[in-house]
């Protein structure tokens, strides 16, 4: 338990006595508990940790943050005004390498940071995926790479994709398990996780460096297996890099019998053992790919089991007007899929947003609260009144109306404010609770002894609930579905006497 403006009252009287005059003061002054019920809200909004996923990039700069549509309609995000999208948590940037060090040692994000910075200033989270391999690009590994002797392979693109990208060039890709590949690699990465830990707002990113579209496959490029050494090296290197971030696999990372998910499982169930975070959260790029009524494979949809319950799984659909087109997209299915069999905390818009929110307003509002946890204040026990200098106990009641757990842990911190003025006077944060534990439907009491500092003047005050990421700096992070929040993510409780 840790408090603020909290100092300790000095009490010589022996203990028994102390109990008797605590019960005495609570009798005299009705201090019984109350309990109070809170009428939810479940308006939409952005959380940390959950949320629709914005692609800014999705392998072309062209696509989905601005561009033309097949059908010629233009679409664009305007970043003059707020963004508007319920449930909306994260942009994602899908783009290759060598957009961003065409020369050795020159990282250029400007690309990136306009987009960065309008939805960092709205409470967005970023993730990136930064591919080696692209079926539209005759280096997305940059050149200088293979200029200093990475090995490579050459691949023409099929008929297909000849029609999407109609030009004849050879495209390169590199050999995944390569020696100098995955040195300037691994230099590339150290300057990323850089800039990433001066960002606080990534909780992930995916391990782009494997596959065609960073998929863990090479069925669009060359179609040689990557191999099992390959795999291991690139997620090896990864968690070197970034140790301080969820990593996400994807699920075609087994499309070659190798058993490296299952390899990742067991990492994560080791640190875990340990007492540390997991590294690996998990993906998957193939949702309505398939026609109907096999919207996912089986396989994949075990992959997820065997993490959703300790790091985060990302759904991503097919590109939504193709699977359309296909005949594949199935709005209904994909909701049980992300709430019953994914349990996924992240969902993709993999179309433009503006059009995505115009035809699926039922999926998008459903999934805004639905996937990721959703925590409520289903009630509380609470005093009518509270003596300075004393502890007092508050009973709380959770439930977990989600998909999903939280992935990080948070404080219950709790605040007094001044009735009259509005004024935040006290806070306290109890971190005994570890929420990444309250599972989908599933309840939880907590009890919190408030100690309030003997200076608090007497009067009228109303107790605020918040989650914080700090305990010591206390600063609400998650809005609860409830009335009575403010614009700082205090939640009302009640009104309390101090005597």
């Amino acid at each position: 338990m840790i408090a603020k403006n909290n100092p300790q009252g000095v009490l010589s009287l022996p203990t028994l006595v102390i109990a008797a005059l605590a019960f005495c003061a609570s009798s005299m002054s009705g201090n019984e508990l109350r309990t109070i019920k809170f009428e939810s809200d479940g308006t939409p909004v952005r959380n940390p940790g959950k949320g629709w996923v914005v692609y800014i990039y999705d392998n072309f700069i062209t696509r989905y943050a601005e561009g033309t549509d097949a059908a010629g309609v233009a679409h664009k995000i305007d970043r003059s005004k707020p963004f508007d999208f319920p449930g909306a948590g994260m942009i994602y940037f899908r783009l290759s390498w060598n957009h961003i060090e065409k020369e050795k040692g020159h990282l250029d994000w400007s690309l990136f940071e306009p987009w960065e910075r309008y939805f960092s200033e709205q409470g967005f989270e970023i993730s990136y995926c930064i591919s080696v391999s692209e079926d539209s690009e005759q280096y997305a590994t940059p050149r200088w790479v293979f200029n200093q002797g990475a090995a490579l392979r050459l691949f023409h693109n099929t008929p297909e994709l000849i029609s999407r990208h109609p030009d004849s060039c050879p495209k390169a890709e590199p050999v995944y398990e390569d020696p100098m590949f995955l040195s300037c690699l691994g230099s590339f990465l150290a300057a990323f996780n850089k800039r990433i830990q001066a960002m606080d707002n990534v909780p992930f990113i995916d391990v782009g460096s494997l596959g065609v579209w960073g998929e863990g496959h090479t069925l669009f490029s060359t179609k040689v297996p990557i191999s099992r050494e390959a795999y291991i090296k690139n997620l090896e290197l990864h968690m070197k890099q970034f140790p301080n971030i969820f990593l996400l696999i994807n699920d075609d990372y087994d499309m070659y019998g190798d058993k490296v998910v299952q390899w990742a499982k067991e990492i994560n169930e080791q640190r875990i053992k340990e007492g540390l975070a997991p590294y690996f959260g998990f993906r998957d790029d193939s949702i309505c790919v398939q026609p109907k009524p096999l919207c996912a494979l089986p396989k994949s949809q075990q992959m997820a089991a065997d993490f959703w319950s300790y790091a985060p799984v990302v759904v991503e659909t097919d590109h939504y007007q193709q699977a359309k087109d296909r005949g594949s997209w199935d709005s209904a299915e994909v909701a049980r899929l992300v709430k019953e069999v994914y349990h996924a905390s992240y969902v993709s818009i993999h179309h433009w947003p503006d059009d995505f929110l115009k035809r699926e307003p039922e999926l998008v509002r459903d999934l805004a609260n639905t996937m990721g946890y959703w925590i409520h204040l289903a009630g509380a026990k609470i005093p009518n009144s509270v003596r300075r200098g004393q502890t007092t106990e508050v009973e709380l009641s959770w439930t977990n109306r989600g998909s999903a757990p939280l992935y990080r842990q948070y404080a219950i911190a709790f605040a007094l404010t001044e009735v009259a003025t509005d004024k935040i006077v006290w806070t306290q944060a109890d971190t005994k609770y570890d929420l990444r534990t309250w599972m989908p439907e599933k309840t939880t009491e907590t009890k919190h002894g408030l100690a309030l500092p003997e200076t608090l003047r007497p009067g009228k005050y109303r107790l605020l609930l918040g989650l914080s990421k700090d305990a010591v700096n206390i600063k609400p992070a998650i809005a609860l579905p409830m009335k009575g929040r403010d614009k700082n993510r205090w939640h009302s409780l009640a009104e309390i006497a101090v005597e």
